[in-house]
């Protein structure tokens, strides 16, 4: 019964048939599998394998990363701040402050952090009341300065906040309403109107 199982049965050799292109196919396929053999083997063999490692400098460090960071630390004042680096390839750079921005945090009554400057802003509002509008519109009354006014005011007040702006200059044109009704809040101030001016 096993033999009815048999998946790999044999030709008979009345059917087998040999050919010259078969002879020679099979000879060249003997010889091709020994030279691999034999190649393989002495490879293994009489071979030894090194290893070379390599470190290749990248030349190109004008190509620089910008890494955006925002880290508040409210214990330490700025001027005590710093920042090292270092790379995978060894390269170190120590205080990099020019391209970063350290700005002064100060506590609020409600225990949360807000900029120094803002909070001075808003103490400032709070203690001279909201800039007022009450010019009417394109008046001003600033002091156009020229080369013959600018050093006489500059002697003249102990501080003297110029604007410098361009009349076709849009910010220029949204800044001169505020500037103006600034100047005529300050001329409400004689504690300041005497050492303070504004003028453009």
């Amino acid at each position: 019964m096993a033999p009815a199982f048999d998946l790999f049965r044999k030709v008979p050799e009345d059917l087998q048939t040999t050919s010259v292109s078969s002879g020679i196919f099979t000879l060249l396929t003997i010889v091709v599998m020994t030279y691999l053999i034999v190649a393989e083997y002495i490879g293994y063999a009489y071979s030894s394998s090194n290893f070379v490692s390599s470190v290749v400098l990248d030349s190109h460090q004008e190509d620089l990363l910008r890494i955006n960071f925002n880290v508040s630390i409210p214990a330490i004042p700025c001027r005590h701040l710093s920042i090292d680096l270092s790379d995978h390839l060894g390269l170190q750079f120590t205080n990099i402050t020019r391209h970063i921005r350290r700005i002064s945090l100060v506590q609020t009554p409600d225990g949360t952090l807000a900029r120094h400057k803002e909070v001075f802003m808003a103490e400032a509002v709070a203690a001279w009341g909201n800039v007022g509008h009450d010019l009417h519109a394109g008046e001003t009354i600033t002091p156009l300065l020229d080369t013959t006014t600018f050093d006489e005011y500059m002697t003249k007040y102990d501080l003297v906040l110029v604007n410098y702006y361009a009349p076709w200059c849009p910010y220029s044109q949204a800044l001169l309403p505020v500037w103006e009704a600034t100047a005529l809040q300050l001329q409400d101030h004689p504690e300041y109107a005497e050492r303070v001016t504004m003028a453009r």
